[in-house]
């Protein structure tokens, strides 16, 4: 019986180990889309800024 309270214990700590770790990914992906959204628009910008001229 312990035994299997040991191992539901592990499963559960792998699991939330596992979506903290995916949280993080997903965090880091976003920032970069973010940064990339950024340069887009300022290329755009800059693109209708010359345009305008």
């Amino acid at each position: 019986m312990k035994l299997l309270a040991a191992g539901n214990l592990f499963l559960a700590v792998a699991l939330i180990w596992l979506v903290s770790w995916q949280g993080g990914v997903l965090d880091q992906h976003i920032e970069r889309s973010n940064e990339q959204f950024s340069l887009m628009r300022s290329i755009v910008g800059g693109m209708i800024e010359l345009i305008n001229k």
